[in-house]
C-alpha cells in the first residue's frame, strides 16, 4: 500500500439544511427556539433547538463508527456542523487518507449524496472548515518504541508530550503545541479496536491536527477557510505537515542528540572512562542511541590525534551488551529507524550521523 500524505478527519461548520424527513428522526431532532429547517412532509420550517444525527460506517463495532455526524451547536453561536471521517466516506476505510484535491471534490459531493439518501438535504455552499487532521502512514513497526525512547529529546522544548501505554505497549505519543497537535499512534491497532479492517499489520500513523481558526485562514490564504478555498490550497497543507514533521520532531530530536554528544564529548576530554560515562547515560535516559555515544567517541580520538577507535567501541558495546542486552538492544538503531520516516516524506537528518 503507497503511502501518501493526505487528509482524514474534519469539520465543516456554517452548514445549513435546505429539507429534512423529520418522521426519520424522532429522537434526534428536538424542537425549540433555534434554528429554522423545511421539513418535508409538512411542506412548511419548523424550528429546532437540537440536532444529533450519525450516519454510521459499516464497522462491526459501535466505538468510533461513524461517517458522518450532523450537529446543531449553540456555542459560542448557533450553528450547524458535520464532522467528516473523510477517507471512510470517499473509499470505505480510513487506513488510507485523500491525497489528491480531485478527490475532495467528490467528497463534498459524496456528503451531499449520503445526506440526500437519508432524507437530508444539506447545503455546503457557505461551509467552513473549522478543524482537520493530515497524517501519514509508515509501515514500520519499529517507530513507536523508538519515539518512545526519543522521547526524552521531544520533552525539553516547552510543549506537553504523552505516551499512552497499554498491556505493556505504546500505543501512542502526543505533542501538544499551541496552535496544532502532533499524534504518532499504531494506526493498525485502533482500526482492529474499531473493527475495522487493517490491510497492513505493520502501519504507524504519523498525524498532525488543528483547530486554530487563524492558522486554518492562512493555510487557506483567506479570511474565510471555505471548502473551496481549502482544496484549491490543498498542496500548502501537506507543506504545512512537513514544515511541522521538520521544526517539532526532526530539529528538536536532532538539537537534543547533539547536545547528548557534546556532553558526552566533553567528559571525555576531562578523561572519565569511556564505560563509566556510557553505563550512566545509558540507564539514566539521557542516551537514546549508541550512535550518538560511538559520535562523541569518534570526534574525541580525531581531535586528539588518536588511532581509529574501532576496538574501543566494539568493547564498550559488547560490555555493555553483556551487562543488559535488552537495555542495550533498545539504544540500537533508534535513529536509523526514525531516519527512514524522514526519508519517506523528504525531510532527513542533516546533520546526525546515524549510520
Amino acid at each position: 500500500m503507497i503511502s501518501a500524505i493526505g487528509i482524514d478527519r474534519m469539520r465543516l461548520i456554517n452548514i445549513s439544511i435546505n429539507s429534512i424527513d423529520l418522521e426519520r428522526y424522532k429522537g434526534h431532532i428536538v424542537g425549540g427556539e433555534g434554528m429554522k429547517i423545511q421539513e418535508v412532509n409538512l411542506g412548511q420550517d419548523i424550528e429546532v433547538a437540537d440536532i444529533d444525527i450519525t450516519i454510521k460506517g459499516n464497522s462491526t463495532n459501535e466505538k468510533d463508527n461513524y461517517l458522518m455526524k450532523l450537529k446543531l451547536n449553540r456555542v459560542p453561536y448557533i450553528d450547524l456542523s458535520i464532522d467528516v471521517n473523510a477517507p471512510r466516506v470517499l473509499y470505505g476505510t480510513n487506513e488510507v487518507n485523500i491525497s489528491d484535491s480531485n478527490d475532495m471534490y467528490l467528497l463534498i459531493k459524496e456528503i451531499k449524496d449520503k445526506f440526500i439518501k437519508v432524507g437530508i438535504d444539506v447545503n455546503l455552499d457557505k461551509a467552513i472548515i473549522s478543524s482537520f487532521e493530515v497524517n501519514y502512514n509508515s509501515h514500520n513497526s519499529k517507530l513507536l518504541d523508538t519515539f518512545k525512547l526519543i522521547k526524552r529529546s521531544l520533552d525539553q522544548g516547552k510543549e506537553k508530550v504523552f505516551l499512552v501505554d497499554q498491556n505493556g505497549k505504546t500505543e501512542s505519543l502526543m505533542i501538544n503545541l499551541s496552535d496544532r497537535k502532533i499524534k504518532i499512534y499504531n494506526k493498525a491497532k485502533q482500526l482492529e479496536d474499531t473493527g475495522q479492517i487493517a490491510i497492513n499489520k505493520d502501519t504507524v500513523r504519523i498525524e498532525v491536527s488543528t483547530s486554530n481558526t487563524m492558522l486554518i485562514r492562512r493555510l487557506c490564504k483567506s479570511k474565510v477557510a471555505t471548502v473551496d478555498k481549502f482544496i484549491m490550497n490543498f498542496e500548502e497543507l501537506k507543506l504545512w505537515f512537513l514544515e511541522t514533521v521538520r521544526k517539532r520532531l526532526k530539529l528538536v530530536i536532532e538539537k537534543y542528540c547533539q547536545g547528548i554528544e557534546d556532553s558526552i564529548y566533553n567528559r571525555l576530554i576531562q578523561g572519565e572512562r569511556y564505560y563509566n560515562i556510557l553505563l550512566g547515560v545509558a540507564t539514566n535516559g539521557d542516551l537514546v542511541d549508541m550512535s550518538i555515544f560511538d559520535n562523541a567517541v569518534r570526534k574525541y580520538y580525531k581531535d586528539t590525534g588518536k588511532k581509529k577507535p574501532n576496538t574501543v567501541i566494539k568493547g564498550y558495546h559488547t560490555k555493555l551488551s553483556g551487562y543488559d542486552e535488552e537495555l542495550y538492544q533498545r539504544l540500537v538503531n533508534n535513529l536509523v529507524e526514525i531516519n527512514k520516516l524522514f526519508k519517506e516524506i523528504e525531510v532527513e537528518f542533516t546533520t546526525l550521523k546515524v549510520s
